[in-house]
């Protein structure tokens, strides 16, 4: 039998299946708003039965609360959108441009771990007798990002973009340094509160 053999790095950069992986939800429904808006555009809005109303209501609803999302992504682009990082053997190499800059794992100050809110509701289950915890996701739940301070100064942002399973995996399995996750509502890379 064969074993399958330990990854020690691992190479992160930005790819289209990566970009639709993130952004599919939010890419969604913007598409069926602009059909709708596509659809419905040339009709009288105040001779729209309640129901028709009540659609486009909906449709606007989540057309509004998927711009966060949209914003999230091109900001994670902008800031990752020629980064490679190579991480693994005790080291963070990144490539930009041509250019290679190598850190230490040692060389790390600290890192932040910023993950988005989750809108937490509790509900009884009589499955079991167990109490279930359900989290309603807004469309931007799944951008985050690590934030990691060098002792020389130097900062490197490690967005989901570049690994969408999650940086954490990333953090716990090849960095493997000590991080301290902070939520927040909304997580850009321009503005990281102090602690």
């Amino acid at each position: 039998m064969l074993k399958k053999k330990k990854r020690s790095s691992i190479i992160l950069k930005i790819t289209l299946f990566k970009h639709i992986r993130v952004a599919f939800i939010p890419l969604f429904f913007i598409g069926v708003t602009i059909f709708t808006i596509q659809h419905f555009g040339g009709i009288d809005l105040y001779n729209l039965p309640p129901l028709t109303f009540g659609l486009l209501f909906f449709v606007f609803l989540i057309a509004f609360l998927t711009l966060p999302a949209l914003f999230l992504h091109i900001d994670y682009f902008i800031r990752n959108r020629q980064d490679e990082y190579g991480i693994g053997n005790r080291k963070i190499i990144r490539r930009k441009n041509g250019e290679e800059w190598i850190y230490l794992i040692s060389d790390i100050d600290n890192i932040r771990l910023n993950l988005n809110h989750y809108f937490g509701l509790h509900s009884s289950s009589s499955v079991g007798g167990a109490d279930l915890y359900t989290k309603l996701q807004p469309p931007w739940a799944k951008y985050h990002f690590a934030k990691i301070v060098m002792k020389s100064g130097e900062v490197l942002y490690l967005t989901s973009l570049l690994y969408p399973s999650g940086i954490k995996k990333v953090l716990d399995k090849y960095i493997k340094t000590s991080y301290r996750e902070k939520e927040r509502w909304f997580t850009t890379t321009l503005y990281c509160p102090p602690d």
